[in-house]
């Protein structure tokens, strides 16, 4: 039987997970807009303001340039793509794109997607946070089966209801970043998160009253680490002001794009990655395909910017194997009993 420290570990991974279930993952654009109110109005001070675009990897070059020409006829000032799996990619890497969107001076955020060859924006306001949105937020939602159908849904929206003012607007997609969920004065260890049975742990509140119920039953099971339930937008600086040491994150995008986040070697170019997993205790490697999605759990001390990614690449395909792999190497190294 798994001692408490080890239970409590890996439940709180559990629920930071939440965009899964029963075991089959959404992306994390999918679980994003999910919790938006979607509305038939554009929102105002659209064409008097500057705006950031997140689109999906389905999108050719060729059509965000058609994208961009159709913005600057309209007067929506476009100043950034970014590629919306490696913005969303975790926690970390929407802070780095929120004090980026800071810096450009952004107000809105435009979700471009596709499905089942439908084109889908939501035109999202941005509140300047790491959780980019308020909570429960209302997003412009325009789609139709061809491109050119929803840049003329949005010309007619607009137009008749806004005075235009951006006139600068950039006549091509000006890609932006790529950024990286280390930097600045930011430090990655490919080390184990000392002392993690002891210092005091921050987790989140996931939002849903029942996971959170049964976090909350399940708190009272154990008393051997430290840890106090916050809310689920509650900022780092915050958490330092508390006294939490440390933070679970996790990676959730292409092996590839995963570790170029997390400033791996990238340098020679491989077809699969070796994951680290721990069967029976037991050391085992396994190949998975670079270009798969996977999850990789790392453990971020806050004050001092460290991100300890653990001794292996133990990234997987599920949330599952993933949190059983890095949980696993803790304690093949002694650090959970």
């Amino acid at each position: 039987m798994k001692s408490a420290p080890v239970r409590f570990f890996l439940f709180l991974i559990f629920l930071l997970i939440s965009a899964c279930s029963q075991g089959q993952a959404i992306s994390e654009e999918d679980r994003f807009i999910s919790t938006w109110k979607l509305t038939e109005a554009p929102p105002a001070e659209l064409l008097s303001s500057r705006s950031a675009v997140l689109f999906s990897s389905q999108y050719t070059q060729k059509e965000l340039e058609e994208i961009q020409k159709g913005f600057q006829q309209i007067g929506i000032d476009a100043v950034s793509y970014v590629e919306s799996e490696r913005a969303l990619a975790g926690p970390d890497l929407m802070t780095a794109y929120s004090r980026y969107f800071l810096k450009r001076s952004i107000k809105f955020l435009i979700f471009m997607k596709k499905d089942k060859q439908e084109y889908q924006f939501y035109f999202v306001s941005f509140n300047g946070t790491s959780h980019w949105t308020d909570p429960d937020p209302s997003a412009w939602f325009v789609h139709a089966l061809r491109l050119s159908g929803v840049l003329q849904t949005i010309y007619h929206s607009v137009i008749s209801s806004q005075k235009r003012q951006n006139f600068l607007v950039n006549d091509y997609p000006e890609r932006s970043g790529p950024l990286s969920a280390i930097s600045g004065n930011a430090r990655r260890d490919e080390n184990l998160a000392p002392n993690v049975r002891v210092l005091k742990l921050a987790v989140q509140k996931t939002g849903d009253a029942r996971a959170d119920a049964e976090l909350q039953a399940y708190l009272k099971e154990s008393f051997q680490v430290k840890y106090e339930i916050v809310e689920p937008n509650i900022e780092e600086k915050d958490l330092l002001q508390g006294g939490f040491i440390y933070v679970l994150r996790f990676i959730h995008a292409p092996g590839s794009l995963a570790k170029e986040i997390l400033g791996y070697d990238m340098n020679k170019a491989e077809s699969a990655f070796m994951t680290a997993s721990y069967p029976g205790g037991t050391l085992q490697l396994k190949n998975i395909p670079s270009e798969n999605t996977i999850y990789k759990f790392y453990i971020k001390h806050i004050e001092d910017n460290i991100f300890y990614l653990g001794l292996k690449w133990d990234a997987d395909l599920t949330w599952q194997e993933a949190l059983k792999n890095h949980v696993d190497g803790y304690r093949a190294a002694g650090r959970l009993n």
